[in-house]
């Protein structure tokens, strides 16, 4: 019985019935999950180079994909993991969308079809090019326009004196240098999926070893709800952190030696030394682009300073908050809060109010506004005043576009006052605040107690949350019982239970939210964190572009990616495209 058996397996083994191939398949799927080292050839501070990841899969048939124009395709799945349960399959994950266990997020690179595995060196021998220009680099390039009638820039009053016996000149005078113009101009990047791809810089020099040197003292703002029902307010806590020894800010690489940081340009140029207990980065730009930095006077001013364009000495600047801030502190990009149309702010220099002015045209508004921001798709926010200084937006012509303030009774049969208002605190967390992006802004919508504020002097609220508007002030609903964290380039991030996720303006979830951490987008990219501390980096089609690998990924930051993982060190990556043709 035994032979005849044996018999009768090899024969429908022949005929096809089954497969004993099963056997190499798991052989190799257990070689290829097999941690492998990531050989360092030149020490604990190397550049972390994916492709020492790759060896495994590669020789094991994995189809060879053109590293550049992967994130948006998904090849078919090799031949040696077709058949197997699809608990198995996850290493090939190419995007979050339908990813609803962060486990099975890939966690190291099995093939070269990834961002980030090439140099920006060799990316430009293929024909890319810095995908926008931070000032950090642009200024190093930078030359001052000139009139082309003084090539020294400097006019001899005497010369151009007519004299009694010369025609006067029928030419138009030279036109006069803008000031603008004396400023390097900075292109902001945007990651496009199936167009931009990162790449690994170089320096002459070594990046730090360790995540942190040293700690720093921070200040966190506390928005804190009161137990009377009162109006949320901040409270100001310090704490120690540590501080990352590669960080970035609006295009500068700022790396720590435990003592000072060394400033380096976002094309790998080291500038200077800036003792970081004087200077700090203020997160903010001038109506110049040019990042500021700041330091206490000895009157315990703010001062404001931009680095020159030799990257070398600090210029004092009258840096003016009210006309030339853009609502957020943080590290955004040139193009953050910049006007989209034709029509620019003013300031009064007597009142101190804002105006809005048609260049080229005239007024648009009287000198109204206590804080006026940027038009963005036919909209602007401002505040007054007026209804407890609330915030509300003009259309084009310079009107109200909708109400604000309502008075109605609620669902207890209280009589309320509702109102937009501003955010309470000015860092990235109010990310998508006073800027209409995809038809969509978000507000603060408050609604206090009619009787309470009018008859009692005190502010009783009964509902204060953040929401998205539309461009005529309708909300925009959001899926049940989530929070709004954030909302840039058209992707809402939400929080439930701790957890984080991402929808896009249209509601279609990019990230389920089932993340322990998320960075709100910034130029096309945000970050993730797993529940077991992995943080990867997707697009806003949800793509993954930097694998579950990493112990700490930056904001993007000009067009620069700062990266740590513990067994490779730090690694910057730079955004890099090539020109349609």
């Amino acid at each position: 019985m035994l032979v005849f058996g044996a018999a009768m397996l090899v024969l429908l083994y022949f005929l096809g019935y089954y497969d004993l191939s099963f056997l190499d398949r798991y052989k190799v799927l257990g070689e290829i999950f097999d941690d492998t080292p990531v050989q360092n050839q030149n020490g604990p501070s190397a550049f972390f180079d994916p492709s020492g990841l790759l060896d495994a899969a590669e020789d094991y048939g994995s189809e060879e994909t053109d590293s550049l124009s992967a994130g948006s395709q998904t090849p078919e799945t090799p031949s040696y993991l077709s058949g197997l349960p699809e608990d198995y399959l996850y290493y090939e994950t190419k995007s979050v969308k339908s990813v609803f266990t962060a486990d099975k997020l890939p966690d190291k690179l099995l093939t070269n079809s990834r961002t980030g595995s090439k140099t920006v060196a060799s990316l430009e021998e293929d024909g890319y090019h810095a995908a926008g220009i931070s000032y950090s680099e642009a200024g190093l390039n930078f030359v001052s326009p000139v009139p082309a009638e003084t090539p020294e820039g400097i006019a001899d009053a005497e010369s151009t004196e007519p004299s009694e016996d010369t025609e006067p000149s029928t030419e138009a005078p030279a036109e006069e240098i803008d000031e603008a113009d004396l400023a390097p101009k900075v292109i902001t990047g945007e990651f496009i999926p199936g167009k931009t791809v990162l790449g690994k810089m170089t320096f002459s020099f070594q990046l730090p070893e360790e995540f942190s040197y040293r700690k720093r003292q921070v200040i966190r703002e506390i928005v804190t709800l009161p137990d009377d029902d009162g109006e949320w307010y901040v409270t100001e806590q310090k704490e120690r952190e540590e501080r990352p020894a590669v960080e970035l800010y609006m295009g500068y690489i700022m790396l720590d030696n435990k003592m000072n940081l060394s400033l380096i340009a976002s094309d790998a140029t080291p500038l200077c030394s800036v003792d970081s207990q004087v200077y700090s980065p203020a997160y903010m730009r001038d109506q110049y682009d040019r990042p500021l930095f700041y330091r206490s006077s000895a009157e315990g001013e703010t001062v404001y300073f931009y680095l020159d364009t030799d990257g070398q000495n600090f210029i004092g600047t009258e840096y003016d908050e009210i006309a030339e801030g853009r609502g957020l502190k943080f590290d955004y990009p040139a193009s953050y809060g910049k006007s989209d149309s034709g029509v620019t702010t003013d300031r009064n220099g007597v009142t101190g109010r804002m105006a809005y002015v048609m260049r080229g045209v005239g007024m648009l508004t009287t000198y109204d506004f206590t804080q006026a921001f940027a038009f963005s798709e036919n909209r602007a926010a401002v505040t007054t005043t007026k209804n407890r200084g609330g915030l509300y937006f003009l259309d084009e012509n310079g009107k109200r576009a909708f109400d604000t303030w309502r008075y109605y009774f609620n669902e207890h049969g209280r009589d309320v006052y509702e109102n937009l208002v501003l955010p309470l605190t000015d860092g990235r967390e109010n990310i998508g605040f006073y800027y209409f992006d995809h038809g969509l802004t978000r507000v603060r919508r408050q609604v206090i107690d009619a009787y309470n504020w009018a008859y009692v002097g005190r502010v009783r609220t009964t509902k204060d949350e953040h929401i998205l508007i539309r461009p005529d002030g309708s909300e925009y609903e959001l899926p049940a019982g989530y929070t709004l964290e954030g909302y840039s380039d058209g992707m809402i991030l939400l929080s439930k239970d701790g957890l984080y996720g991402f929808i896009d303006y249209t509601g279609e979830w990019i990230a389920q939210p089932i993340y322990a951490a998320a960075t709100p987008f910034v130029c096309g990219l945000a970050t993730l964190t797993t529940q077991d501390g992995r943080v990867g980096m997707i697009d806003t089609e949800g793509n993954i572009v930097l694998q579950f690998t990493f112990d700490y990924i930056s904001q993007v930051s000009d067009g620069l990616i700062a990266t740590y993982r513990e067994q490779n060190g730090w690694t910057i990556l730079k955004m890099m495209e090539k020109d349609d043709t």
